[in-house]
């Protein structure tokens, strides 16, 4: 099973946001 898929939508929104904030750094 993974992980990220217990994760609530609102936090995938969040790591969502970190990996754009990331790539464009």
């Amino acid at each position: 099973i993974d992980p990220l898929e217990r994760l609530d939508p609102e936090v995938e929104d969040v790591l969502a946001e970190i990996a754009d904030d990331f790539v464009e750094s």
